[in-house]
């Protein structure tokens, strides 16, 4: 269950509040795995009325929706919302757990926490920056197999693009900003 704020900005002047309920679908860029879309029940919650463009999520799951979402770790992201009834699917695909190479990014990255810079430094990042600067081919290959293949998203192949995607983010994002991703 999500609690869903008006959108202020879309409504006419002097209109009514809008409080989505029920079925909604919610996602974030990038989506790309199956289970990065999300059916979930929008609830109306009084206490909240006062909160405008925004998305509450429960504290109590055992798995926090956002992470469910591409490894969303709420960082400013930008989510997604439909209540379209032609949108709305049966069931929820299995979220991608992407633990593992969150923790594996992070591993990588922590040798470089502490570290004094030099411009031979800065010169190498850049270099492994543009190597590793895959994330828009990634993105094209995976729509490009989502819409040749049958099982579409879920086919093997734009499984382990999707994995991919979320990992290279992992790396430039925890080198960019000295931090590990996974611990925010």
């Amino acid at each position: 269950m999500v609690f869903i704020g008006n959108n202020s900005h879309q409504q006419k002047e002097n209109s009514q509040k809008q409080i989505l309920q029920g079925p909604v679908v919610v996602t974030r860029n990038p989506c790309f795995h199956p289970g990065d879309i999300r059916k979930l029940t929008a609830v109306d919650l009084p206490a909240l009325h006062e909160l405008k463009n925004v998305i509450v999520f429960p504290m109590q799951e055992p798995r926090p929706h956002p992470m469910e979402m591409s490894g969303g770790d709420l960082d400013s992201d930008t989510f997604w919302i439909s209540s379209n009834p032609n949108l709305i699917f049966s069931k929820n695909e299995k979220p991608f757990d992407y633990q593992d190479q969150e923790d594996q990014a992070n591993n990588e990255t922590k040798s470089l926490i502490n570290v004094q810079y030099t411009i031979q430094n800065v010169c190498d990042f850049f270099g492994e920056y543009i190597a590793a600067d895959n994330l828009g081919l990634i993105a094209n290959r995976h729509l490009a197999f989502a819409d040749q293949l049958k099982e579409g998203v879920k086919h093997d192949k734009c499984l382990q693009l999707a994995r991919m995607h979320r990992y290279v983010r992992l790396k430039i994002y925890n080198v960019k900003t000295k931090t590990n991703l996974a611990h925010e």
